[in-house]
């Protein structure tokens, strides 16, 4: 009984607490902070996505570009050899 009386009054206890409320300038604060974030987490996404982007196209320029040559290495090095030791 004597715990039954204990929960009662600790239940009683909570009537008429009032939730507590900030202020508008605390919450105008904390928005501003979390849009300064989340705009600068955007603008370093697409940053990173445009990189990314001119690596892809990069790298399927030189494949690309590479595999229209059907000649082999020693074909290849005989080509530079040649190109550089012209002589006049």
């Amino acid at each position: 009984m004597n715990e039954e009386v204990f929960i009662c009054q600790v239940y009683n206890s909570t009537r008429g607490l009032i939730k507590a409320t900030p202020s508008n300038l605390l919450f105008f604060k904390i928005e501003n902070i979390i849009n300064r974030k989340t705009n600068l987490a955007k603008k370093w996404i697409w940053t990173a996505a445009a990189g990314l982007l001119i690596l892809v196209l990069l790298n399927c320029t030189i494949v690309f570009n590479f595999a229209s040559n059907n000649l082999s290495d020693v074909e290849l090095l005989a080509k530079s050899i040649q190109n550089h030791n012209e002589l006049y």
